[in-house]
């Protein structure tokens, strides 16, 4: 999941633009928290299975938050 978000930040896609600017800009912090706990947890599995896992999930969970911050909506027509 980490690699194809990388993937998807590196698009030049317009209709993510103004999600990529959340994710760069003011979610920036959340989005490096979640990275690191994701890359930190895939680490931690090799050493400590229980403390990886317990990583994992908390990088899931910022994942969530992330989503529902980042999501741009579309206006709906006659809603300016």
């Amino acid at each position: 999941k980490l690699a194809w978000e990388s993937v998807y930040l590196s698009s030049d896609d317009p209709r993510d633009k103004r999600t990529h600017r959340l994710l760069l800009g003011p979610l920036r912090w959340l989005h490096l928290m979640r990275f690191t706990a994701g890359l930190m947890g895939i680490g931690l599995m090799l050493v400590a299975p229980a403390s990886g896992f317990t990583m994992i999930i908390i990088g899931e969970f910022l994942e969530r938050i992330i989503f529902f911050r980042a999501a741009a909506a579309w206006k709906m027509p006659g809603n300016a």
